[in-house]
């Protein structure tokens, strides 16, 4: 039996086991992680819905260990996965029970857009100045100011990404391991803009990264901001301000301020397209 409370509830042979004792009433939905299923948690006021982080398992761990989990273990529940850069949904074709974020690339980016990047701003203040003050003045009105610029090079940041999952298989590429909490320098942000992403593409591969974002360009250009892309660019700016704060606090405030913006801009659409494999 797992230890922790989601590992037992999302645990398939448990729920094979409870399912003989008495039909579930729920319909299990697994997501990419925690933060995945508070947001949907948030936002899908429907019953009999359970959005459920797969278990602390090597081999469930991430988008290919969900499609394992339902193909394999739980083929009565179902799933909702980052699109990333399976942009027609050759993955998941094979599952009707797994649906993914297309045409956004990741859960995060279907509600942090135009409309609701103004309340992150405020409310990621809040999250880091918990009172009122002149230097939460200043990092609002510094954030806005700049949110052009950092915006833009977070959104380079997953081009980039997208490029090195698509051909990380691939033997004619190999790139360098790169950390969640390698986060480029302000500097770098603010000088390179577009070019501050040689810790993810090599210059080698600059030519072949070009020609995948002219490939692309019409699914780039709507796919918004990944979340691994938003902490490396903002992280480093938050740190300019708050110095002594520790990387996982950031990561933390910043999914709390885009939690905290998406109730009131919840579009129906959106929550229609997520769910429409779900019966």
């Amino acid at each position: 039996m797992s230890i922790y409370l989601k590992n037992v509830i999302g645990d398939p042979k448990r729920r094979a086991g409870e399912a003989k004792i008495r039909p579930h009433v729920d319909r299990l939905v697994y997501v990419e992680g925690g933060f995945d299923a508070e947001i949907l948690s948030r936002v899908v006021i429907k019953r009999g819905i359970r959005f459920q982080p797969t278990p602390d398992k090597r081999e469930y761990i991430g988008k290919s260990g969900i499609i394992e989990l339902i193909r394999t273990k739980s083929p009565k529940s179902f799933a909702i996965v980052d699109m990333d850069h399976d942009f027609f949904g050759h993955a998941i074709k094979e599952t009707p029970q797994i649906n993914d974020t297309n045409s956004k690339c990741c859960l995060q980016a279907l509600f942090l857009n135009e409309n609701t990047c103004s309340e992150f701003h405020h409310q990621l203040s809040k999250r880091l100045f918990l009172k009122q003050s002149l230097d939460s003045q200043k990092f609002l009105k510094t954030l806005q100011e700049n949110w052009p610029l950092l915006s833009l090079v977070a959104k380079e940041r997953t081009y980039a990404r997208l490029f090195r999952g698509k051909n990380g298989r691939r033997k004619k590429y190999r790139f360098p391991t790169h950390e969640r909490d390698s986060w480029p320098s302000l500097n770098d942000i603010i000088n390179l803009k577009r070019e501050c992403i040689r810790d993810l593409i090599p210059a080698e591969y600059k030519d072949d990264y070009l020609q995948f974002k002219r490939k692309h360009h019409q699914m780039l250009n709507n796919i918004g901001i990944n979340d691994h892309s938003l902490e490396e660019v903002l992280g480093p700016f938050i740190l300019h301000f708050r110095l002594s704060i520790p990387k996982h606090r950031i990561r933390k405030e910043m999914e709390n301020a885009l939690i905290r913006c998406i109730p009131n801009h919840t579009d129906d659409d959106v929550l229609k397209h997520l769910l429409r494999h779900i019966t």
